[in-house]
């Protein structure tokens, strides 16, 4: 079975032997175990016919699909399968992208001896864990169409209980996922062998973290409670605290396996160059005046080292160099590596080449609440300048640990935040840099503009406003402790900041606003 994704050329018999193994397994039941007659065969014109004993009936429209099952496509969001036109700009995902992640899931969903009926993986945005969801579904869809005996009891289901996609969410789960998976298995235990694999892709774009929560302890409980059962789960979602929370629950940590997909390791930034350099290969033999040499190897390198294995940042640039309406890839890529050097977008074009990966973030920045925001700018012009760790971050910015948590709690998507109980010895950190970069760009970020002089400006005041609370009270024994200025180990806590404020941020002050020269003037530094 961990050979039946086709991840390599040469193994169409294996998949070929995997589909008939499981036609077999998953084959509907042999006559007499369901009853179905059609409305358009023998008895389509009967009148005044009398039938003794039990008769099961159902509509079953001329094609032999149930007619009730099309009240389900009512109750869908065609947006969110995978193979959806409505989800046109999403990071691609070559057959060999991520291949050592999708084996693994491939090998895991085979293997009937798993620790777990459960997998999930969390990675920042734009990253390709909807690309490598993706992959998986269409390799795997033939599969699950196959099982003809679930539609048939899922038409049923709706022709007994019509009111039942109107029902909670917790009984259409058991109605309509746990109860007729019991049925089959009843018929045929080789199912557990053979499991569905069922992937929810974007949890945490589900409307509202009450019903993320709900849709997660409802599969939970449900492994929990069936060990042995013909259906597998995968879930992918950002690292959203909630979502994090639950997974770390003690009550689920034999219930599931997490895994993290990292932005930065090296098969990320080996497939994010592939992706770049194939894309632009295909720009050359479209535009045949294109030099064989186009693009220079130093612009292609610059673009790599930018997107740091980033495969959203590297596909929403593909995508912006190829643009066939606009049919001018050598001026496209020139403007791809400006933003890539950060210079920002050209202010008299106003062409950004990451727009789509500019929507995520400011989705993101969005659901901040009001109130929170700026504490949140505060603690990125801070960590953008400097590394803390969590507990002396939240004493620099006056602030204790649970306001520093609260005010990250929308933002786990674009910046790691450590597990509070690690967080003592950990620093926050942006996934990366391209967020630094569209907080600089006006053009960008808009209303959630921070320029990298407004975030020394917050960064002097709030060392002035830290020096003012504390520097009386601090020993040259808190110095390691508490900050690392990256100056001289012989200074004290409180000179390392007079030093830093003085030397480092002062030449940012040049034009500054007269409150913070105001903030500034109220001090004497060494």
């Amino acid at each position: 079975m961990s050979s039946l994704v086709p991840l390599k050329r040469g193994s169409q018999t294996i998949e070929k032997a995997a589909r008939k193994k499981y036609r077999r397994s998953h084959a509907a039941p042999s006559a007499g175990q369901m009853h179905m007659y059609s409305t358009t065969g023998v008895l389509s014109n009967a009148q005044n016919t009398v039938f003794n004993g039990p008769v099961h009936m159902s509509d079953i429209n001329q094609s032999g699909h149930p007619a009730t099952i099309h009240r389900l496509a009512e109750k869908a969001k065609p947006e969110a399968i995978h193979s959806s036109a409505f989800r046109e700009y999403m990071a691609k995902c070559s057959e060999n992208t991520r291949v050592s992640i999708r084996k693994d899931i491939v090998e895991w969903w085979g293997n009937s001896n798993r620790q777990s009926r459960l997998r999930w993986y969390m990675g920042p945005a734009a990253i390709g864990k909807s690309a490598i969801a993706d992959i998986i579904a269409t390799e795997l869809e033939e599969l699950a169409l196959m099982n003809a005996y679930y539609k048939r009891i899922i038409t049923e289901l709706l022709v007994d209980d019509p009111l039942l996609l109107t029902k909670n969410r917790a009984i259409q789960f058991k109605k309509l996922i746990v109860e007729p998976f019991q049925t089959i298995m009843a018929k045929d235990t080789s199912t557990v062998d053979n499991p569905l694999l069922i992937i929810l892709n974007g949890l945490d774009e589900c409307k509202g973290r009450q019903v993320q929560e709900e849709l997660a302890l409802l599969v939970l409980n449900h492994i929990q409670l069936f060990k042995h059962f013909p259906l597998v789960w995968l879930i992918f979602s950002h690292p959203e605290w909630h979502l994090k929370t639950l997974v770390s629950d003690i009550d689920f940590l034999s219930t599931l396996e997490k895994r993290e997909i990292s932005v930065d390791d090296e098969e990320a930034i080996a497939d994010a160059r592939r992706l770049l350099e194939g894309e632009l290969a295909k720009v050359r033999r479209q535009y045949l005046y294109l030099p064989s040499d186009w693009p220079a190897r130093e612009d292609v390198n610059r673009l790599c080292k930018a997107a740091s294995g980033h495969l959203g940042y590297v596909s929403f640039m593909a995508r912006f160099i190829s643009d066939k309406e606009v049919a001018d890839p050598e001026r496209r890529f020139l403007i791809c590596t400006r933003v890539a050097s950060g210079l920002g977008v050209d202010q008299g074009t106003l062409v950004n080449p990451l727009e789509a990966l500019d929507c995520l973030y400011h989705r993101v920045l969005s659901d901040v609440p009001a109130d929170l925001l700026p504490t949140a700018t505060k603690i990125f012009a801070t960590i953008v300048n400097v590394s803390f760790k969590c507990s002396y971050l939240a004493s620099f910015l006056l602030l204790t640990e649970g306001q520093l948590f609260q005010a990250l709690q929308q933002l786990h998507a674009i910046v790691y935040v450590p597990p509070t109980n690690g967080s003592s010895s950990q620093s926050l950190r942006f996934f990366h840099a391209s967020f630094v970069d569209f907080l600089d760009d006006q053009v960008r970020s808009e209303k959630f503009h921070l320029s990298f002089k407004t975030m020394y400006y917050d960064l002097i005041v709030q060392s002035l406003r830290w020096l003012e609370k504390n520097g009386d009270e601090l020993s040259t024994g808190d110095v390691d402790l508490i900050l690392d200025w990256k100056l001289s180990a012989e200074l004290t806590l409180t000179s390392r900041i007079r030093k830093y404020t003085s030397q480092y941020c002062r030449p940012a002050l040049s034009g500054s606003p007269l409150v913070v020269l105001q903030q500034y003037s109220r001090f004497k530094f060494a």
